[in-house]
């Protein structure tokens, strides 16, 4: 499970690999350290946000454990562990149903990484170039 501190780390190491001469230049021109970050650093870091973002959808998305153990009601169940209940629970043997309803859970998650790939994949290349 992904958390704040995953979060945390990702943009501490995006923000210390920025330029410090940007920083200075936009400090001198009477920028604020709120507008540095909102109007320099947020938009040159887009997509590292936006993968990001993603990111902590999908772990949001996927909970299983807790949702599993604090919901008493078919009405309060999370999409994970429906599905999980869904066609007989343990031991069931209906996989069509299941995997029918595993392919439409997974969906969401799928769409929004589509829709945003390019930043995604830009910002996990961005680790592995040197220079």
């Amino acid at each position: 499970m992904l958390t704040a501190g995953y979060a945390t780390f990702l943009l501490r190491q995006h923000f210390l690999a920025f330029p410090k001469e940007i920083l200075e230049a936009a400090h001198v021109d009477g920028a604020s350290s709120w507008q540095v970050l909102f109007r320099v650093l947020a938009p040159a870091n887009l997509p590292t946000l936006v993968a990001l973002g993603i990111t902590l959808f999908i772990s949001a998305w996927n909970q299983f454990v807790w949702p599993g153990l604090v919901a008493n009601r078919p009405e309060m169940y999370l999409l994970t562990v429906a599905v999980a209940r869904f066609a007989g629970g343990e031991g069931s043997n209906a996989w069509g149903p299941m995997m029918a309803a595993s392919v439409l859970a997974t969906l969401p998650a799928f769409l929004l990484y589509l829709a945003f790939r390019r930043w995604v994949l830009e910002t996990l290349m961005e680790g592995g170039v040197r220079g």
